[in-house]
């Protein structure tokens, strides 16, 4: 690696490993994030990756990005805002959606007080900072027959004393999928304790 014109860091890579060294000028970003195990060949110059057998989308994710859900042309997210007191998201409602929201405190999603058969929880390129956790938190108990949950957590970013936790139980056909998302734990998260995490740490 270069930086300004400086060596950085020098890699060797054994011939047994067939690379495709990518410039860091590289317009074409998606050849980079290509998920290794189901794909085949990634063209930086057409910026593609062709999946193998099992891989999903532009990707090749080893499962499908459920779609965001339909609002019948209403927009029900929150969008582009800093939020400072904890947020008790979902009660009453079938849909959970925040893109681009700076969260400085915990949000919780009790997916048990949500309604509807299918209850989607959104997260678009939200940020949580300080020691900002999301929470995620299924069934009690066992859930009744009919409801799952689609939970699509994209683009996050924590980096700081806070993490993600997905507790309880979730129904049979449920889908909690976390993509291009950065999470890093800077120091021991203390979790609360209400739904018996014990030691958990970050993840």
């Amino acid at each position: 690696n270069r930086v300004n014109g400086e060596e950085g860091a020098t890699y060797v890579i054994p011939s047994v490993y067939d690379a495709t060294i990518l410039d860091c000028s590289d317009p074409c970003a998606l050849a980079a994030s290509c998920f290794p195990a189901y794909t085949t060949t990634a063209s930086s110059d057409g910026c593609a990756c062709t999946c193998a057998e099992g891989g999903h989308g532009d990707a090749c994710l080893p499962v499908a990005v459920p779609q965001p859900p339909s609002t019948d042309g209403a927009d029900l997210c929150v969008r582009d805002v800093r939020v400072d007191e904890e947020v008790n998201a979902g009660l009453g409602t079938p849909v959970v959606c925040y893109v681009g929201v700076t969260f400085a405190a915990d949000v919780v999603v009790d997916m048990e007080s949500m309604s509807g058969g299918v209850r989607n929880v959104t997260l678009t390129n939200c940020t949580f900072v300080g020691t900002a956790s999301l929470y995620v938190v299924g069934w009690r108990y066992d859930p009744p027959a009919g409801e799952r949950a689609d939970v699509l957590i994209s683009g996050l970013a924590v980096r700081s004393g806070g993490g993600v936790v997905v507790a309880n139980g979730f129904p049979p056909g449920s889908r909690v999928t976390v993509v291009d998302s950065v999470l890093i734990a800077e120091k021991r998260v203390a979790y609360r304790d209400a739904y018996d995490l014990g030691d958990a740490s970050a993840c």
